[in-house]
């Protein structure tokens, strides 16, 4: 080993460290005080949407259409109901009235 090295750099099995291969990189203090920084910003965002606060009710126009959407979609549904086939044992309306 040459007086270049830090006691840092020199490993028992002879290779050469980090800092001899110019592969210097952010020291640990830096880094800790990196995550330490980002720490408030994460917990911010986990927040998420509750740190808006709630949202605002839709609009009356908005109400009134899904109320509209709601009443034609069962209107479907009875029409659909209306039109399917009775089962083979009902009596059929005609009948009702000949007795």
């Amino acid at each position: 080993m040459t007086d270049e090295t830090s006691a840092g750099d020199a490993r028992p099995d002879g290779q050469l460290g980090p800092s001899q291969h110019g592969l210097t990189g952010p020291s640990r203090r830096s880094l800790l005080v990196a995550a330490g920084a980002a720490l408030p910003v994460l917990l911010t965002a986990c927040k998420g949407m509750q740190a808006l606060g709630t949202p605002p009710p839709p609009p009356r126009d908005v109400q009134v259409l899904r109320a509209a959407i709601r009443a034609e979609e069962l209107m479907a549904d009875r029409y659909a109901a209306a039109l399917t086939r009775p089962p083979a044992s009902a009596t059929p309306i005609w009948a009702y009235g000949s007795s």
